[in-house]
């Protein structure tokens, strides 16, 4: 039985995060047609208020994605404040596989944008066209330093990509940490790490307007997501609301210095996925909202009976005689346990009947042993068809058959 603080399977849907993620990127889509190029003053001109409202607000929208980019490296490096999944010869790999896992996209999305801006170079003449890369530029942005570096960027959404890969390693190394320090200690230390790591960010580190190029600009949303994680995880409703008192005061501890916009929207998306409205706690199998995956499953009135789940019968062992496949008739019929039942017993008496008249009509032949045999067949027909009109589909069928 799987443990059930177990965090959901990669394939079970998650509404939250999957629509999450893509309304936050549609979003900073939109802000930058609406922020860059010659396209933003001609339609500010017929809606000014929704290109304000895109050129500003709509960046946003990049809290959403750093709180949910904390919740999901929380999954994978530390799904529990006393399990990091970290060593210290894990960290280099860890943090290389993310970056081969980002990199493919990155340099896509590089080739295309000094494409793109070569092109338009040659047609137009903008502000917001960048102009032809350096060899320094092209290495900058190769090894993700080009902020670090002071490099001029060849498109102005490569940033969020060395962010994400400097908060994932960011994280992973305060993981190592807490593993070190001994089991006792171990979840009191993942707690000071990331809430005195989120409490730095959100104190001192974001309210400096040039430090944006590191991850401890934004490590405070990022560990609101951590935080939200654990608590989706906790084992029982008071893991749950510490997590969330703890996500709570960390937030509050930030506005209260200096107030944004940007920290109260990273808190209320923490808060929601900790909460999840609509998919209700997991159970035992980690599973929303019901059972363990494979049990027994719910009956139209939302409680579980003793019988539910067990319709089906079991497929019968290879090289089964032809009688066991009248075993695996009620499990193969669909409906409610009623028309199982009905159908069963309608097959079951035809079944019978006909047995009686053929082995009557070969019983009156001539021919001694033929009828003899006949009256036989017909005998074991009908003890086939006996349990059957009296089977229930959700109760295994013994085998009643005499034996030839």
């Amino acid at each position: 039985m799987r443990d059930p603080r177990a965090l959901p399977a990669a394939g079970l849907p998650e509404p939250w995060i999957d629509w999450g993620k893509a309304i936050a990127s549609q979003l900073i889509v939109w802000h930058h047609l609406a922020h860059y190029g010659p396209l933003a003053p001609r339609v500010a001109a017929a809606w000014p208020d929704l290109m304000d409202w895109l050129d500003g607000r709509a960046l946003y929208a990049v809290q959403v994605l750093l709180v949910m980019g904390g919740y999901l490296a929380a999954r994978s490096l530390w799904p529990h404040p006393g399990t990091p999944r970290v060593a210290a010869a894990d960290w280099p790999a860890r943090v290389a596989r993310r970056w081969q896992r980002l990199m493919p996209t990155y340099l896509a999305a590089l080739g295309l944008a000094v494409l793109c801006a070569a092109l338009a170079r040659q047609w137009m003449v903008d502000a917001d066209t960048p102009a032809a890369p350096t060899l320094a530029q092209l290495l900058a942005h190769l090894v993700l330093l080009q902020d670090a570096l002071d490099q001029p960027a060849l498109s102005a959404g490569l940033w969020y990509v060395v962010i994400d890969l400097q908060l994932f390693a960011l994280l992973a190394a305060l993981a190592l940490l807490a593993g070190r320090v001994s089991a006792h200690w171990r979840r009191r230390a993942a707690v000071a790490l990331v809430v005195g790591g989120g409490a730095a960010s959100v104190l001192v580190f974001n309210r400096q307007p040039d430090g944006d190029g590191l991850a401890s600009y934004f490590f405070g949303s990022y560990a609101l997501g951590v935080l939200a994680a654990w608590g989706r995880a906790a084992a029982t409703p008071a893991g749950q609301r510490a997590a969330a008192a703890l996500l709570l005061s960390l937030a509050a501890a930030g506005l209260a210095l200096a107030w944004r916009d940007r920290l109260a929207l990273a808190a209320v998306c923490a808060a929601l996925l900790l909460w999840q409205p609509g998919r209700g706690r997991r159970g035992r199998g980690g599973a929303a909202g019901g059972g363990p995956p494979g049990g027994p499953p719910p009956r139209r009135d939302g409680r579980r009976g003793p019988g539910a789940g067990r319709r089906a019968v079991a497929a019968p062992r290879r090289g089964a005689t032809g009688r066991h496949l009248l075993c695996r008739v009620p499990g193969a019929l669909a409906g409610p346990p009623a028309r199982h039942r009905a159908d069963a017993r309608r097959a079951a008496g035809g079944l019978r009947a006909r047995g009686r008249r053929a082995g009557a009509r070969l019983a009156a032949q001539p021919g001694g042993r033929l009828g003899a045999d006949a009256g036989a067949a017909g005998a074991r027909l009908d003890a086939v068809a006996t349990p059957l009109r009296t089977h229930r589909p959700w109760q295994p069928l013994t085998d009643r058959t005499p034996s030839s």
